[in-house]
């Protein structure tokens, strides 16, 4: 088995607070929402889990990624933006 994808890949903010249902396939009528992705490489979450407040239980740190959609401080998205792109704007 390859190994795990423990990094954070992407990273981006809501648009706007409409969201729009899609039909991917016959019967699957996801929700989507409006994102602007940001130009970023790829960073390692181990040295942030102890500094992000989202994560509560360090331990089991990946609880919060169970469902897909994550919303966090903005404290938190700052420090993973410092981290993915490496201070640029």
């Amino acid at each position: 088995l390859p190994d795990p994808c423990q990094r954070f890949t992407a990273i981006g903010e809501l648009v706007d607070e409409q969201a729009e249902q899609v039909e991917m396939a016959l019967g699957f009528h996801p929700w989507r929402r409006s994102v602007a992705y940001l130009d970023t490489g790829e960073t390692d979450i181990h040295p942030l889990i102890p500094h992000l407040e989202f994560i509560k239980d360090k331990k089991h740190w990946g609880a919060p990624f169970r469902f897909g959609f994550l919303e966090i401080q903005r404290a938190d998205f700052l420090r993973i933006k410092e981290a993915m792109t490496g201070g640029r704007k």
